[in-house]
């Protein structure tokens, strides 16, 4: 069933970036879980990570496992604005929503029933319209600004971070030519000048690809409520929740479409 709806998706974006964006947690100061560790993200941009599988790596290849991180962000969300994903994403949302609702409406019809030992059975108030789906709708809204939101942070925070680190004085200064260097001296500052290079190429594209993309908008039929008689988005159910609605806001984690 919904067969079509399983889409591919490389296993590095759809595990490192995509499943982080939508799995982003509250902690306890308020402020939510970023997609990967900002002091390794931090150590890596540096080239002084001592994770296992990067420490004896050099400063520049750290820094290339860094943008490669980066540049997962920007797949997950070149997929997630991809127009048959999207529409998959808001299709699922809906009929999530549409189930929610129909069962938060069809209660009330069978109250529950209840046989004491000894007494006669009877039944409970029936329940009452929740307006179930309508938050849904609003807490779906929390989710995918959530996702937006930590995506974005976290994704021009590192950059900053790498440009600052990278297209600095310091770094120029490890391979600044001295009248007194011997050959030695001379080959492997000129291997640090081209990685160099490399690497400020490698974030210069980056910052281009994210550009591209960043602009991540929900599709027209998000809600299946929100369309005008032309087709057009109405921009009054499109409004987000007050700041202070808790159902606007996941508490714990978002949702992914699988």
């Amino acid at each position: 069933m919904w067969l079509e709806e399983m889409t591919l998706l490389e296993q590095g974006i759809n595990a490192n970036a995509k499943g982080r964006i939508f799995d982003l947690e509250k902690k306890t100061d308020g402020e939510y879980s970023d997609i990967r560790s900002k002091k390794k993200m931090e150590d890596l941009i540096k080239g002084t990570s001592q994770e296992k599988k990067y420490k004896n790596l050099d400063a520049a290849s750290q820094a290339r496992v860094a943008v490669l991180n980066l540049r997962q962000t920007i797949g997950a969300f070149k997929y997630m604005q991809d127009e048959k994903v999207a529409k998959i994403f808001a299709d699922q949302k809906n009929r999530m929503g549409a189930i929610i609702g129909y069962i938060d409406k069809e209660l009330h019809k069978t109250p529950r029933i209840y046989y004491p030992p000894g007494r006669d059975a009877y039944s409970a108030r029936p329940c009452v319209d929740q307006g179930l789906e309508q938050r849904w709708d609003k807490y779906m809204d929390g989710v995918f600004e959530l996702a937006k939101k930590g995506a974005t942070d976290y994704k021009e925070l590192h950059l900053d971070n790498l440009n600052a680190a990278w297209n600095s004085q310091s770094k120029k200064d490890e391979y600044k030519e001295n009248d007194k260097d011997d050959k030695a001296t001379k080959e492997r500052k000129e291997v640090l000048k081209q990685s160099h290079k490399e690497i400020l190429g490698l974030i210069d594209k980056c910052q281009k690809e994210w550009n591209k993309v960043k602009d991540w908008k929900k599709l027209e039929h998000w809600s299946e409520d929100n369309k005008t008689d032309d087709g057009s988005e109405n921009e009054e159910s499109n409004k987000q929740p007050a700041d202070g609605d808790k159902t606007s806001q996941p508490e714990n984690k978002g949702t992914n479409n699988r």
